[in-house]
């Protein structure tokens, strides 16, 4: 085979490769091409995202129900203390039972004195009338229920913030043992019957036979 021949021999085969290459990676393009779309893009298509808001959400509740299970039924009703019954509670706590010397037990009940009027045929229905019904508590009947000015005095903060929290506590269910008894007489002398003495102040039973 002279020179030119092999020249001509090389080239041909060269093409006829270089076309079967081609065409191999065309067909191979081909059959690739339908199966990444099928297998990638359809199914990351499929997928539904995820909301994340909505399981934030159940989280938080989650939480707030487990909370909730561990919170005791006194410190639930705390929550719901109106505060302008508490403001007049802690107001007349302080008026009547307000020396450091005083007991809490005193002060506890001395609130619910009120709280028994309130639930009592012979006295008016809310708190606030309670307090202001004429020759019952101080003044109140003609100022209404206001802090005295002493209240505001620094050395009167700590039975202030006592009359309060007291006040709290009972609204939210921590009674003395004079709730719901017709316990409605408060005074430094006995009335009624049944008087109980405590930190100089006579607590007393409304006698049934005689109203």
């Amino acid at each position: 085979m002279n020179r030119i021949s092999y020249i001509l021999t090389f080239c041909i085969l060269t093409f006829i490769l270089s076309s079967q290459s081609e065409q191999t990676y065309i067909e191979y393009a081909k059959a690739i091409k339908p199966l990444e779309h099928d297998t990638r893009l359809e199914t990351i298509d499929s997928i539904e995202p995820i909301d994340i808001l909505e399981y934030n959400t159940i989280e938080v509740k989650e939480v707030e129900e487990t909370a909730n299970v561990e919170v005791t039924e006194s410190e639930t009703d705390m929550i719901n203390v109106d505060p302008d019954e508490k403001n007049l509670l802690a107001c007349v706590i302080y008026q009547e039972v307000g020396s450091d010397l005083q007991c809490d037990d005193c002060r506890r009940r001395v609130a619910d004195v009120v709280l028994n009027r309130v639930e009592s045929d012979l006295f008016p229905n809310t708190i606030y009338e309670v307090l202001t019904q004429q020759y019952q508590y101080g003044l109140y009947y003609y100022t209404g229920v206001i802090w005295p000015e002493r209240a505001s005095d620094p050395n009167e903060a700590e039975a202030v913030e006592r009359a309060y929290r007291i006040a709290e506590e009972v609204l939210s269910g921590k009674h003395s043992e004079l709730y719901g008894k017709d316990y409605v007489w408060q005074a430094e002398f006995t009335q009624g019957i049944n008087n109980i003495n405590c930190c100089g102040i006579y607590f007393g039973q409304y006698d049934k036979e005689v109203y």
